[in-house]
């Protein structure tokens, strides 16, 4: 009979293990800590036919239906799931009532965003998102973000609501209002100059252009052009500046920049590098490419999910076939690769050091998080000397 007890009592004790060790705990704010990454603190809920609403999802029959995340920045992908995020929050600061709920960027492509907050009647409502109009947003700033009023000394359960049909990436962080205006400054400042550089940089090539009439500085123009467009409309500073109203253009616009800017590249690298005679069999594959990314823009108008997948690995090829070409003249003694090559592989870094602090493998600092943004600065800067270093080759060429 001991052994029975004993034995009822360890399954007991096992059962109770998930209660305890898989459940969401609250995020206890103090007035020590500024900010708060609420990842691990997030229960998550997939809504198959979108219907769900605020009174089901947190009702006590759905209670027990969100699963705990288990990183930092959950992502989902390329969907177009609604998903369903809650969290408890404790406010036990002195010092401010008022947080800001901030999104991570990449969660920019999310379509419509809603947030409830529990009152005594119920919740209060606020829907944003990037199909909808800027005006509807809590702070007029470039990303998505939520004024969160939080009571002192009282715990609370938030829940919101995400849909979209582009990749779906669910990283929120809880700021006081001081950080969150340091940080909007920092990043206000770095793209005024990235934006800046890039801008000064089209008008001088397409002044170059109608100068020597040289037509890679006019591909290598419209290129900037495109990245430029693509840029400031994915981080919404056009949204924000200069059509507020923009809502389903998202649909048409993207892919026309990604178009614009892969085929481009395409030109501009078939020319630099003069793969007509330096790599007749890149010059026929370049000519290939620009068919499959018409094909794409005309698939974006039935499928625009599915053609976005098909810009992202057109994205990658496009990359690889701007690099490749150029390693292979550079062997071959194509002077002007040098600059070409050294572009593009800087560039490849930054990517690739952003996404390893994306993925939790490189620590997420300064560096790590604008790698991306400084690869881009860096590539436009020696694509320009790769430019001047070609006039200047062919100036040799022709004294000699």
């Amino acid at each position: 009979m001991r052994k029975f007890y004993h034995l009822i009592f360890t399954l007991c004790l096992f059962l109770a293990i998930p209660a305890t060790v898989w459940a969401q705990e609250p995020i206890i704010l103090t007035d020590e800590q500024e900010t708060y990454s609420l990842g691990l603190h997030l229960g998550i809920l997939e809504d198959p036919t979108g219907q769900l609403t605020i009174a089901e999802v947190s009702s006590d029959a759905y209670r027990a239906k969100f699963v705990p995340s288990t990183v930092d920045v959950p992502n989902y992908g390329n969907t177009d799931m609604v998903y369903w995020v809650r969290f408890q929050v404790a406010n036990q600061a002195k010092q401010t009532n008022l947080w800001y709920l901030v999104l991570d960027r990449t969660s920019i492509s999310v379509h419509y965003v809603d947030l409830f907050i529990p009152t005594s009647s119920g919740f209060s409502q606020k829907h944003t998102g990037g199909m909808r109009s800027f005006d509807t947003r809590d702070i007029d700033y470039h990303s998505l973000n939520f004024e969160l009023p939080l009571p002192t000394d009282r715990q609370q359960t938030i829940y919101l609501r995400f849909q979209g049909q582009s990749i779906m990436v669910l990283g929120m962080t809880l700021k006081t209002p001081h950080v969150f205006i340091q940080q909007s400054l920092a990043d206000q400042f770095e793209y005024a100059f990235l934006f800046g550089l890039m801008f000064i940089m089209v008008g001088y090539n397409l002044f170059l252009f109608f100068t020597l009439r040289d037509n890679s500085y006019f591909y290598y123009a419209l290129f900037l052009g495109g990245i430029l467009s693509y840029f400031a409309w994915l981080n919404e500073f056009i949204q924000q500046y200069l059509w507020r109203d923009s809502g389903q253009a998202t649909l048409y616009l993207i892919p026309i920049m990604l178009s614009v800017t892969q085929a481009s590249l395409l030109k501009f690298t078939d020319i630099f590098l003069q793969l007509d005679t330096q790599s007749p069999r890149w010059h026929k594959f370049i000519k290939l490419l620009w068919w499959t990314i018409l094909v794409n823009y005309l698939l974006s108008w039935a499928d625009y999910r599915f053609a976005q997948t098909l810009f992202r690995i057109n994205t990658i090829i496009v990359a690889l076939t701007a690099i490749s070409p150029g390693v292979i003249t550079l062997f071959r003694g194509y002077k002007p690769s040098r600059f070409f090559v050294l572009a593009w592989a800087t560039f490849i870094v930054g990517v690739i050091v952003f996404a390893l602090a994306q993925l939790n493998v490189l620590s997420i600092n300064y560096l790590t998080v604008h790698a991306l943004n400084l690869g881009l600065a860096l590539l436009v800067l020696l694509l320009s000397l790769a430019l001047a270093d070609r006039i200047n080759t062919i100036k040799e060429e022709k004294n000699l």
